[in-house]
């Protein structure tokens, strides 16, 4: 573990401060859901929370099955990296970062299809990743933008269909069930 030097007291109401400088770090925001752990040597850890990495399997058999059914490669990320990958090098795509520009995307909290490389390069941060088509379908939790399911091609298509729209929205709404 690395120390940041910084140490905090706790309030009467058991409460401590997270310096600001750790929350820009880890991109922590007011209302941001923690977990707490305590390791072998009776250390308090805090974790970011992700509802979605915590559904791993969950999302690796919705990715499969989108796979199969669409034969279009499929990931699905939650705030900040990719937790299920289907379609595509599961080495290059699993628990990279997504860009910030991907999480407003996925706070707007619509479905949203790209086309073109350039637009689409500045989501996920992959050398390789020059897809022609993407969409986007955010994973709504307890009224909160958690994540997204994301398929995309390189084949030169003009545009996702509503049957693609329509699947991605019910992968979504059964993660939200799960």
């Amino acid at each position: 573990m690395k120390s940041t030097g910084v140490t905090r007291r706790i309030d009467e109401l058991g409460r401590i401060v997270i310096p600001k400088e750790v929350r820009k770090a880890l991109k922590i925001r007011e209302g941001s859901p923690l977990e707490f752990y305590l390791n072998d040597k009776k250390e308090l850890v805090l974790k970011k929370y992700s509802p979605i990495f915590n559904m791993e399997e969950n999302a690796n058999s919705i990715t499969e099955c989108i796979y199969e059914v669409l034969d279009e490669a499929c990931v699905i990320c939650d705030m900040e990296y990719i937790v299920a990958v289907s379609g595509c090098s599961k080495k290059e795509f699993l628990n990279c970062k997504i860009s910030e520009d991907m999480v407003n995307i996925i706070q707007k909290r619509n479905i949203i299809k790209l086309n073109g490389a350039e637009i689409i390069k500045k989501l996920i941060d992959i050398k390789n990743f020059n897809p022609s088509n993407l969409l986007i379908a955010p994973i709504i939790i307890d009224s909160d933008a958690m994540g997204a399911i994301v398929i995309f091609n390189y084949k030169e298509k003009t545009s996702y269909k509503e049957i693609e729209e329509k699947l991605l929205q019910f992968a979504s709404l059964l993660l939200n069930k799960i």
